[in-house]
């Protein structure tokens, strides 16, 4: 197993080295017999989505273009302070590809799918990284219940879950009603801090009548499960993916545009929906049985985005993401 492992990853370290002597090479042959930089050839030769993303992606990547390395590093580390979203942000991406067209002598009168066609990707490339400085922002904050704003938010999830239930006090076993451990669901946001409140919330009000669905399963006598822990849990999951970029296809899929945290707070939707209907099917003996379904729900998860091109979190019977 061992060696297996060893040689397999030789064999990688020599195609990385063979591919990027040779790439140079590559390139401009295609460029003298197509008459199209790399960029086009992406752009021209493949669909919207994350096909074409990944692609473009690499090529800025590997690309020994001066322009291109430094519309990497600016947008780069534009989009890890969080401000590719703002006017400045968009604006540098315009003057991008004017920057990019330039580089590569080609004229957007003529070329006029070209830019269009690029922008959505470059878009996506440094809006995935913008949301990941978002959604740590969001996970790197405790939930204070000195907090107004915190405390108010809390109520609210309350509220949206348990419409015909007034919160009478903040601490109480009636917390355990919808899923959290103790009497105090604080202590429950430690691993995600606001994040995980964020996620909750947003399910609990943008799709209200599916949460409570989801809770009321989350109550049945034997396959019940904590509702809120879970989808702290699940928050956890979907950030982890979202960090490694295992679900790079989703958003590239599922976003032609700029990608907000909106959008991130969807797919936990999404997977928080699927994780129960996962759950039910599979019919545990009891909650100890959790941690054994849960990663098996995670390899199916995995199975589904290296195996489904198209690949896109649904929401059923509410909407297309």
């Amino acid at each position: 197993m061992i060696v297996s492992k060893y040689l397999n990853n030789l064999f990688q370290y020599i195609y990385y080295l063979t591919y990027q002597f040779s790439r140079p090479f590559i390139k401009w042959f295609l460029h003298r017999t197509t008459g199209l930089c790399e960029l086009q050839r992406i752009v021209y030769g493949t669909t919207l989505g994350y096909d074409r993303t990944v692609q473009v992606e690499k090529s800025i990547k590997l690309s020994r273009s001066k322009v291109l390395r430094k519309i990497d590093g600016e947008l780069s580390k534009t989009a890890s302070m969080g401000r590719l979203i703002t006017d400045d942000g968009r604006l540098k991406i315009e003057l991008a590809l004017e920057a990019i067209c330039y580089d590569k002598k080609m004229k957007p009168e003529i070329h006029h799918r070209f830019v269009p066609s690029l922008r959505v990707s470059v878009v996506q490339i440094y809006a995935y990284r913008n949301l990941l400085f978002e959604i740590e922002s969001l996970r790197a904050i405790s939930y204070d219940s000195e907090n107004d704003d915190h405390e108010r938010r809390l109520s609210e999830l309350w509220r949206n879950l348990v419409p015909d239930q007034e919160l009478k006090k903040r601490i109480g076993k009636h917390w355990t009603q919808i899923g959290f451990q103790g009497e105090d669901p604080a202590t429950d946001f430690r691993g995600m801090g606001l994040l995980g409140l964020e996620n909750l919330l947003y399910f609990s009000s943008r799709y209200g009548d599916e949460a409570r669905k989801v809770l009321l399963h989350s109550q049945h006598p034997k396959f019940g499960y904590p509702f809120a822990c879970v989808g702290i849990n699940l928050t956890s999951l979907a950030y982890k993916m979202t960090m490694d970029g295992r679900l790079k296809k989703h958003f590239y899929n599922a976003c032609p545009d700029f990608i907000y945290i909106k959008d991130f707070h969807k797919a936990y939707c999404a997977i928080f929906q699927w994780f129960d209907k996962f759950w039910m099917d599979s019919k545990p003996r009891d909650i100890m049985e959790f941690r054994h379904y849960f990663e098996k729900f995670i390899e199916s998860l995995v199975e589904k985005l290296e195996k489904e091109p198209d690949f896109i979190l649904k929401l059923s019977a509410i909407e297309t993401l």
